[in-house]
């Protein structure tokens, strides 16, 4: 799949996954997507050899927030692809996924990456988050 011109947003900004050099923005089957604010993000983690890192220029939306906040994730025709919201916001799920304490991440479920309920339960806390795993 190709991600170049989807959109992220937080639901105050939106940031547009930009179209770089052929191939960078194409997801394999079974593969992932990071997208980061900063080049350097991508030094935190191990991530496997096809994963594929989008750096912005920008923080993503307005920033996120640990407590509560939401990404909803549109194509380039804005179809809602997926969203996840957590803590205080319920913009995406209420209720939604805990908050997420900090140096934590949230990841699907192996069940809400079969099969997608649209719901919080899809989603885990990770204590050491695995991006691109």
């Amino acid at each position: 799949m190709n991600v170049a011109g989807f959109t992220i947003s937080d639901g105050v900004a939106t940031d547009t996954i930009p179209a770089i050099a052929i191939g960078q923005t194409l997801i394999q089957p079974g593969g992932y997507l990071i997208v980061t604010a900063s080049s350097t993000t991508s030094g935190f983690w191990n991530p496997t050899a096809s994963t594929t890192f989008v750096v912005l220029t920008s923080s993503i939306g307005n920033g996120l927030a640990n407590g509560g906040d939401a990404l909803f994730l549109r194509d380039s025709s804005g179809v809602l692809m997926d969203s996840v919201s957590w803590g205080t916001n319920t913009s995406a799920f209420d209720p939604s996924v805990p908050g997420v304490a900090e140096g934590h991440s949230i990841a699907r479920t192996e069940e809400g990456l079969e099969n997608d309920t649209g719901t919080a339960a899809d989603w885990e806390d990770l204590a050491i988050p695995t991006p691109g795993l």
